[in-house]
Formats: C-alpha cells, structure tokens, sequence
C-alpha cells in the first residue's frame, strides 16, 4: 500500500464539508494530521526502513513478493482493508 493512500485515509475527512477558503483547507488538514496517532507514524517510519533494506538486499530489484513478510498481523488488517 502506497503511504500516500494510508495518508488520505486521515485526512480524507477535510473534504466532507466543502473548505470555504484557502486559510480553511489549510487549517483542517493541520488538524486532521495532529490528529494521527504518533504510533502510526512509526510503523510507518518502520515500514519505510524496511523496504529500503530489502531493496539494498536485492541490488534495487523487484521486492513486491518479498512485502508481505514484513507486515506483522495488525498492519496486514490495515493494508486489506484499504
């Protein structure tokens, strides 16, 4: 799952209510961020450090087969759910 999707998972709920200026879409995306668990933002980190040593490990081959054993149990929940 690309972090981009996991991203607007959070903040999708800026555009529930259409913002009425700029100054207002930009303050609900500031609270929609502080509103994401620092925990997630570390198994993201995590995540991120991962594949790139797995990338490191194949010369910068193809590592898609290879994702799946990186996801413990809760974060395989949340990658098919989206």
């Amino acid at each position: 799952m690309s972090i981009f999707y996991l991203f607007w998972g959070f903040i999708k709920e800026v555009y529930t209510n259409r913002p009425t200026t700029p100054m207002d879409l930009q303050a609900r995306i500031r609270e929609a961020i502080a509103r994401i668990n620092p925990q997630v933002i570390r198994r993201v980190v995590e995540n991120l450090r991962q594949r790139i040593e797995l990338c490191l490990q194949v010369n910068g081959g193809n590592i898609e087969h290879l994702l799946y054993t990186l996801m413990d149990t809760h974060v395989r929940a949340i990658f098919f759910f989206f």
